[in-house]
C-alpha cells in the first residue's frame, strides 16, 4: 500500500547487493515526469543491459515495440558461469503513464526481476496483472516496535525515548507502524523537542490514523496566522492537491499570483508537506495530496476547474510544460469528451508538444490513448476505429523522425536528445551532421555557428 516506503526500502537493498549482482533499475516517479514513460524506462533498461551483455553498438528503436522486442530476446540469453548474477528492478509500476506486460516469459538461471507496485494485500490491480503469474509476492508490513526504536536512535533531538518502551508502544499504537504516519509525527515531536514542549503529552493527544492526523493537521494549518493571511498560499495546497504531476514556479506564480519572493518564503508549517527541487513542486508523496484533497472538498474542485482552464490556454506564448503533458488527462477526467477528441486531432498541439518537449517523444500518443479511452467508455466504435487509424499514422512518424527532423521543427536540446539514444558510432554522426546543419547556414545568422560549436564541443566532451 502507499506509504510503507518500498522505493526507500529498494534503494538501500541495491546499495547492499552490487558487489554479488549487476543490478539495471527503473523508477518510475510522478514527481519526473520522464521517468513515468514506459518508452524511456524500455531505454534507460537496455543502455544498462547493453553494458552487462557487453553489447556494443547496441540498437536503440524509436518506438516502444521495437524495443520492448530486444528486450525480450536480451532476456533469452543464457548468462556465462563467470558473470554476476542479473537482477532488474522496476520500481513504481502502479505510477508508469500506462499499463504494459512483462518483457519476458522464462528467465535464465541468475537472472531475477523485482517488480515494485503500490497494492492493498490480496488485491490485484491492472497494473499487476501478468507480473504476479509465478512470482513470489512480498508484502511490506508495518514498522515493528524494534524498527520504530531504531528510528528515534536516529533522530539527535529523540535519541532519549529509542529505549522507553511505553513511549514507543504509544507510537506504535497510534500509527499502527504505517512508516509515512511515523514519519511526520516524528518531525512534529523533534521540532517539540528543539522548543522544549512536553512530547509525551504531543503523543497522548496524536490521533489513531494517518487519515485523521491529515484532518487534525489541517485543523491546526487553518490556525496559522501567516496562512490564514495569505489566500493565495490556501490555494497553492489546493493546486498541489489535485494537480496530475508536478506544478512550475511559472505555472504557480500564473495561477496563484505568487510572486518569486512569496515562494521563497512560504511558511514552513506548508513547506514540510511538499516536495520543492529546482522550482519544481509537489507533495513529499502522492497519499498526501490524496487525503488532503479529501480534507479540502470544495476548495479542491475549484483548484481542478482552474487547473483545467489554465491548461486551456496552452496556446498563449507562455504555456506551460504542464498543460502540454495534463490537458487531455484532465478532460478525461471530467469527461469533456468533445474537447478531448479535438485535442486529439489537433495538430498545432502536437506540434507544440513536440518543440516544447522534445524529450517526451511519446506526449502525442498519450493524448490519443485518453480519446481513446473516452470512446470506449461512451461504446463510440466508429470513433475508436479512427483514433486508431491516427494513432498509428502518429506512431509511424515518430518512429520515422531523424535528430535532423526535431532539429528542423526548431529544437536543438531535442534533436540532441535524441541523437543520444542511438548507439555510441551513429550518436557521433549525428552530432556532426546537426552541427553541419546549423553551419551551413551561419553566414546569414551568427547565432547559428555559435550553437554549431558548441555542438561540437559537448561532442569533445563524450566519453
Amino acid at each position: 500500500a502507499a506509504g510503507f516506503g518500498k522505493s526507500a526500502l529498494l534503494s538501500h537493498w541495491q546499495q547492499t547487493q552490487h558487489e554479488d549482482y549487476f543490478i539495471v533499475y527503473h523508477c518510475f516517479s510522478h514527481r519526473y515526469e520522464k521517468t513515468r514513460s514506459l518508452a524511456e524506462a524500455y531505454r534507460h533498461l537496455l543502455k544498462q543491459l547493453y553494458l552487462y551483455y557487453n553489447i556494443r553498438n547496441g540498437e536503440f528503436p524509436n518506438d516502444e515495440n521495437g524495443m520492448r522486442d530486444i528486450l525480450v530476446e536480451i532476456l533469452r540469453e543464457s548468462m556465462s558461469a563467470e558473470s554476476k548474477g542479473l537482477v532488474i528492478v522496476l520500481d513504481g509500476l502502479d505510477e508508469a503513464d500506462k499499463t504494459f506486460e512483462p518483457f519476458f516469459t522464462e528467465l535464465p538461471a541468475g537472472v531475477f526481476v523485482i517488480a515494485a507496485a503500490r497494492a492493498e494485500k490480496g488485491e490485484e490491480p491492472k497494473y499487476l496483472r501478468n507480473w504476479t503469474y509465478n512470482a513470489q509476492r512480498l508484502y511490506l508490513k508495518r514498522l515493528s516496535r524494534k524498527a520504530i526504536s531504531k528510528w528515534l536512535e536516529q533522530i539527535q533531538e529523540l535519541v532519549v525515548y529509542s529505549q522507553n518502551e511505553d513511549f514507543v508502544k504509544r507510537l506504535d499504537k497510534i500509527t499502527d507502524g504505517f512508516p509515512l504516519y511515523l514519519r511526520f509525527l516524528l518531525d512534529d515531536l523533534r521540532q517539540a523537542a528543539i522548543k522544549g514542549q512536553d512530547l509525551q503529552a504531543i503523543v497522548k493527544n496524536s490521533p489513531g490514523g494517518f487519515k485523521t492526523y491529515v484532518k487534525k493537521q489541517f485543523q491546526e494549518l487553518a490556525q496559522v496566522d501567516e496562512i490564514k493571511r495569505q489566500r493565495k498560499v490556501q490555494e497553492l495546497f489546493a493546486l498541489l492537491s489535485v494537480a496530475l504531476g508536478t506544478l512550475s514556479k511559472n505555472d504557480i506564480e500564473n495561477l496563484t499570483g505568487l510572486s518569486a519572493w512569496d515562494l521563497a518564503d512560504l511558511p514552513w508549517q506548508t513547506t514540510r508537506w511538499f516536495s520543492i527541487q529546482t522550482n519544481i513542486y509537489s507533495f513529499a508523496h502522492p497519499l498526501l495530496a490524496q487525503e488532503f484533497r479529501g480534507v479540502l472538498g470544495r476548495q479542491a474542485s475549484l483548484a481542478e476547474e482552474k487547473l483545467l482552464s489554465y491548461c486551456a490556454k496552452w496556446q498563449e506564448q507562455d504555456s506551460s510544460n504542464y498543460a502540454l503533458r495534463y490537458y487531455a488527462e484532465h478532460l478525461g477526467h471530467t469527461k469533456r469528451w468533445e474537447e478531448l477528441c479535438e485535442l486529439a486531432q489537433n495538430q498545432d498541439f502536437v506540434i507544440a508538444q513536440r518543440q516544447q518537449l522534445p524529450t517526451e517523444p511519446d506526449l502525442p500518443l498519450k493524448t490519443l490513448h485518453v480519446a481513446l479511452q473516452g470512446k470506449a467508455e461512451t461504446n463510440d466504435a466508429a470513433g475508436m476505429a479512427e483514433f486508431l487509424l491516427v494513432h498509428a499514422r502518429r506512431l509511424m512518424q515518430i518512429a520515422q523522425e531523424s535528430p535532423l527532423d526535431i532539429l528542423r521543427l526548431g529544437s536543438i536540446t531535442g534533436a540532441l536528445a535524441l541523437a543520444e539514444k542511438f548507439d555510441p558510432e551513429r550518436c557521433i554522426l549525428w552530432y556532426l551532421l546537426l552541427a553541419w546543419e546549423l553551419a551551413k547556414d551561419a553566414t546569414q545568422d551568427k547565432e547559428k555557428m555559435e550553437q554549431a560549436l558548441e555542438i561540437l564541443e559537448r561532442l569533445q566532451q563524450k566519453d
